[in-house]
């Protein structure tokens, strides 16, 4: 019975620290050296989807911009090629050159780009609260796995005053 309690003591010292611990006899353990603050997963994927709903909205924005196509078509004509003429025969083109430019402007959609654009940037908003809610709650736990870690060395040298102090009388 006993020897299962401090198998059970010594596991959930191990799920506590994170540290496994093979055994009582050392009075020592190995603490980690170099732990720092790292943003979870999470946290930089609904930045990532934040920053791409807002190129999205970008994008339907530009809808409302002149649009231009410049197109350029070259051609070259073999001797059986020829163009018909209003003075004859016809004419052989050897080359033709051809450059094609056109604009268009959306005028009016019934505001249905700027509601688009509109949602798209609650979305974003939404999505930037969100990854700095689970940015906070995570710094949260770092401090709180932190003061664990210092309360639970304080334990360790409450329990070796406590051993001595037995020892001694």
């Amino acid at each position: 019975n006993t020897n299962m309690q401090l198998i059970t003591q010594l596991e959930n010292i191990r799920l506590a620290t994170g540290i496994s611990i093979e055994g009582l006899k050392k009075n020592s353990y190995k603490e980690p050296k170099s732990v720092g603050y790292e943003k979870y997963e999470k946290s930089k994927i609904l930045s990532a989807n934040a920053k791409a709903v807002e190129e999205n909205a970008k994008a339907v924005d530009a809808g409302y911009m002149p649009q231009m196509v410049l197109s350029d078509n070259y051609r070259r004509s073999t001797y059986g090629d020829v163009a018909k003429s209003p003075f004859g025969n016809g004419l052989l083109i050897e080359e033709e050159n051809r450059l094609n430019i056109s604009v268009g402007m959306r005028i009016f959609d019934n505001g249905k780009m700027k509601k688009e654009s509109e949602a798209l940037r609650y979305q974003k908003m939404a999505l930037q609260s969100n990854a700095i809610y689970t940015e906070q709650e995570q710094r949260m736990q770092y401090r709180l796995a932190k003061s664990r870690l210092l309360t639970l060395k304080d334990k360790r040298k409450s329990t070796q005053s406590a051993l001595r102090a037995s020892k001694s009388t």
